[in-house]
C-alpha cells in the first residue's frame, strides 16, 4: 500500500512538472500580445494534466489565464465556459468570477439577450467583490456593472435609433476624433473605436419594406437614403483601421481581422448585411427602371445606385487587407488548403448533390473524423473560424467568380464554377462552426438529410450574393477588390 501511494505521489507530481511549464509559456506569449498561441499553449497545459484537469484546483489559474486569451480573441462562449470551470474547480477564488463577469460583460455588447447577459455579469463581479473586498479594480468594476444595469431600462442611442419610423430622420452617431492607436498592440485594444449596430438596422431597413409599386412607395426612398448613410458612416468608421493598417507589416500578430472593434462588427454580420443590401437594391433599381417616368421611382434607382456604390466600396475595403496579409500569413494558407481537401472527401453531405439521402459511409466517417481533428485543436479552430480566413475564403469564391466571367470556354467555366461553390461550401460551414463555438453542434444536424439541404440552400445563397458582389464592383471602379 505505502508503495502504491508513493507511486501515485510521483504520478501526480510528473502531471503537475508536466502543466506547469505549459503555463509559464503561455503566460510569456499572453503578455507579448500572441493570445492565439497562448491559448494553444494553456490548451496542451491542460490536456498534459489528465483526465481530471477539470476537477483539479491547482488548474484554475490556467483556466482562468485561457478564458482572459479567449476574450482578447474574441471568443466569448469559449471565455465563458473556461470562467464557469474555474468557479467550479475553486469557487473561493476571486479572479474566477471576475474572468466569469468580463465574459458576461462582453457578451452583452455583441448582441444576444444584452439585459440577461449585463445581469449575470453584475453577479459575478459582486461575488468577485464579496471574495476580495481589498480590490480596488474589482469594486471598480462591480459598481460600474451595477451603475449599467440600473440604466437598462433605457433604450440606448442605436436601439432609439432603429426603433424610428421611416419618417423620422434617423439619427447617426457622430465618429469620436481619437489619438491615433500606436504600434502593433493597437490591433488588441479598444482604441480605434467600435461602430454602432444602428448602421446595420438601418442598412438592412428596406429589404423589410413590402409593397411591389415603387412609384407609389416614397417610403422605399426614404429609406434607401438612410441606409446610404449608414453605410457611408460604416466606411468612414473603418477608415481608421485600413489607415493604421496601410502603416504596418501584416505578420502572425494580430492585426487588422483580428481587432476588437472590428471583430464585433464582423460578428454583428456586417458582411451579410452589405451583401443583403446590395442584393436587395438591385432588385429595386431594375423595378425603378421598369416605371420610368414616375418622379418616385427616379428618385429611388438614383437613392438605390448609391447605396449599391457605397456597399461594393466598404467590401472592397474589407477585402483589401486580406490580399496584402495573406502571403505573410503561410500558416493560414496552408490550414485552409488542408480544411478545404478534408472537404472535398466524396460522399458526404458537402459534396453529395441536394436532396440526396445523407449515407452512414466510409467516406463520411473519415470526413467527420478528419475535420474534427483539426477544428479539434484550440490554435487551429481560432485560425479556421478567424475573420482573416473566412475572409480569404469570400476573395476565393469572388476570384473563381471573376475568372468564370471571364473564361472562354465550357470546361474552364464549369472549372470556376465548381471553385466557387467548393469555397461557398467551406465558407458557409466554418461560419456555423464560428457562432457555435464548437464542430460537434454543426456537424450532427448536416449529417441528416433535410439538415444537409438546408445547408446547400445557404451555399446556394452564399454564390449567389457574392456573384452579385463580383459583377457590382467592377462597375463602380472597384477593378482591384479580388487581386485579378
Amino acid at each position: 500500500r505505502a508503495r502504491v501511494g508513493a507511486a501515485m505521489a510521483v504520478a501526480e507530481g510528473a502531471a503537475a512538472a508536466a502543466w506547469e511549464p505549459l503555463k509559464a509559456e503561455g503566460n510569456e506569449l499572453f503578455k507579448s500580445g500572441e493570445f492565439l498561441k497562448a491559448a494553444a499553449t494553456y490548451t496542451k497545459a491542460i490536456k498534459s494534466a489528465g483526465k481530471d484537469a477539470a476537477k483539479d484546483k491547482a488548474l484554475a489559474p490556467v483556466y482562468s489565464n485561457r478564458s482572459a486569451a479567449f476574450l482578447k480573441l474574441n471568443k466569448l462562449k469559449q471565455a465563458l465556459a473556461d470562467a464557469n470551470t474555474c468557479t467550479e474547480i475553486k469557487p473561493e477564488w476571486e479572479k474566477g468570477w471576475f474572468r466569469k463577469g468580463m465574459a458576461h460583460e462582453a457578451l452583452a455588447a455583441v448582441g444576444g439577450d444584452a439585459a440577461v447577459e449585463r445581469k449575470a455579469a453584475e453577479a459575478a463581479y459582486a461575488k468577485a467583490a464579496e471574495l476580495a473586498p481589498e480590490s480596488k479594480d474589482i469594486a471598480a468594476k462591480a459598481k460600474a456593472a451595477g451603475g449599467r444595469q440600473r440604466r437598462s431600462n433605457k433604450p440606448g442611442r442605436a436601439a432609439a435609433a432603429a426603433e424610428a419610423s421611416a419618417a423620422d430622420k434617423f439619427a447617426f452617431p457622430e465618429v469620436q476624433a481619437r489619438a491615433k492607436a500606436r504600434g502593433d498592440k493597437a490591433w488588441a485594444t479598444d482604441e480605434l473605436g467600435r461602430g454602432e449596430k444602428a448602421w446595420l438596422e438601418a442598412a438592412r431597413a428596406p429589404s423589410k419594406l413590402k409593397g411591389e409599386d415603387i412609384a407609389h412607395a416614397p417610403e422605399f426612398v426614404t429609406s434607401l437614403v438612410k441606409a446610404g448613410e449608414a453605410v457611408n458612416a460604416i466606411g468612414h468608421w473603418m477608415g481608421a483601421y485600413l489607415q493604421l493598417a496601410q502603416k504596418q507589416k501584416p505578420t502572425n500578430a494580430p492585426w487588422f481581422y483580428e481587432a476588437p472593434g472590428l471583430v464585433q462588427m464582423l460578428d454583428l454580420g456586417l458582411w451579410q448585411c452589405l451583401l443583403d443590401a446590395l442584393g436587395h437594391v438591385v432588385l429595386v433599381i431594375i423595378g425603378a427602371e421598369s416605371q420610368k417616368g414616375s418622379s418616385v421611382a427616379d428618385a429611388a434607382a438614383e437613392a438605390g445606385a448609391a447605396l449599391a456604390h457605397a456597399c461594393a466600396g466598404v467590401l472592397h475595403n474589407l477585402l483589401g487587407p486580406s490580399l496584402r496579409a495573406w502571403p505573410s500569413r503561410q500558416e493560414h494558407t496552408q490550414l485552409l488548403v488542408a480544411f478545404m481537401k478534408v472537404c472535398e472527401t466524396e460522399n458526404t453531405f458537402l459534396t453529395l448533390p441536394p436532396g440526396t439521402e445523407v449515407p452512414r459511409s466510409a467516406e463520411m466517417g473519415k470526413f467527420l473524423t478528419l475535420a474534427g481533428q483539426l477544428l479539434g485543436d484550440a490554435e487551429a479552430f481560432a485560425a479556421l473560424t478567424g475573420h482573416a480566413l473566412l475572409t480569404r475564403v469570400r476573395l476565393n469564391i469572388l476570384r473563381a467568380q471573376t475568372a468564370h466571367a471571364r473564361a472562354t470556354t465550357d470546361a474552364d467555366k464549369e472549372k470556376w464554377n465548381k471553385e466557387a461553390v467548393a469555397s461557398a461550401r467551406v465558407l458557409v460551414l466554418l461560419l456555423r462552426v464560428r457562432e457555435a463555438g464548437k464542430w460537434e453542434a454543426v456537424a450532427e444536424p448536416l449529417c441528416d438529410t433535410e439538415g444537409a439541404k438546408s445547408f446547400h440552400g445557404e451555399v446556394a445563397g452564399c454564390v449567389t450574393q457574392h456573384e452579385i458582389l463580383a459583377n457590382a464592383a467592377p462597375k463602380f471602379g472597384f477593378t482591384g477588390s479580388f487581386g485579378l
